[in-house]
């Protein structure tokens, strides 16, 4: 599937920053069979991009799962839970950029970014004890993660929202901004990312972060050790050490 042929999305590549952009603003973006397979689709097209930015509009990130297709109940996971496990997945640093709802598996589909900027005004909230259900996309596991238990337990029982600016203030997202601004702030911090990081880096700390989080510390520092080792033997580190020691930007080509 092409970026073209997506209907439920858009995708495009611009400055070395990817941008993904929900596109059922009817639905308020809910999460329904196609917009996951284009997720999917669009996570194995990032080529060069360093950065990826993933956003809505200024309704909604994401209202979360479209119920209307399991309004029959069937036994199982989501049928949308390859698109939070293809989001995870990427490489390299992938921003949130939240206006309006970011509920259920929308807000799952945020907490696998790895930064979120959020409009002070925007509403996130794992809702789905409301209907009987739980969050299957990952929230029983990353709110914990990101804001201690005790919160997530609040959010999750209750199926209340919280707003970006509390969001901020319990760790659930990085920055809050003024609405309408989340986009713009999440597009400056990835061009800064892209443009002065090195993108091996980048990557490299990505996955010591997700990888070693749950590793025994000893085990961790072994594997953070070899892959420091490793990025001294690329011709970034040669050209990023250059540039320093000439004053002057570097120019880092992913090799």
């Amino acid at each position: 599937m092409l970026a073209s042929e997506f209907t439920t999305i858009e995708f495009v590549i611009e400055d070395d920053v990817a941008r993904l952009t929900f596109n059922r603003p009817e639905k308020l973006n809910a999460i329904n069979r196609q917009m996951a397979a284009e997720i999917v689709a669009a996570t194995g097209q990032l080529g060069d991009a360093r950065v990826l930015v993933v956003t809505g509009n200024e309704r909604a990130f994401s209202a979360g799962a479209d119920l209307s297709e399991r309004a029959t109940p069937t036994a199982g996971p989501s049928p949308t839970i390859a698109a939070y496990d293809a989001l995870a997945a990427v490489p390299i640093p992938v921003i949130a950029a939240i206006e309006g709802y970011a509920l259920g598996g929308g807000l799952e589909l945020a907490m696998c970014c790895d930064l979120r900027i959020a409009a002070e005004t925007a509403q996130l909230g794992q809702p789905e004890v409301l209907r009987g259900i739980l969050p299957g996309g990952g929230g029983t596991q990353r709110l914990p993660r990101l804001i201690g238990p005790g919160r997530a337990k609040d959010l999750m029982f209750t199926g209340r929202h919280i707003s970006g600016a509390t969001a901020e203030r319990w760790g659930l997202v990085n920055q809050a901004t003024a609405r309408g601004a989340a986009l713009e702030s999440a597009t400056a911090l990835a061009l800064q990312i892209a443009t002065a990081s090195g993108p091996l880096a980048l990557r490299e700390i990505k996955m010591l972060v997700n990888t070693g989080f749950d590793m025994p510390l000893d085990e961790a520092l072994q594997l953070e050790r070899e892959r420091a080792a490793y990025l001294y033997t690329t011709e970034d580190s040669a050209e990023g050490i250059q540039a320093f020691l000439e004053r002057r930007p570097p120019d880092f080509r992913g090799h």
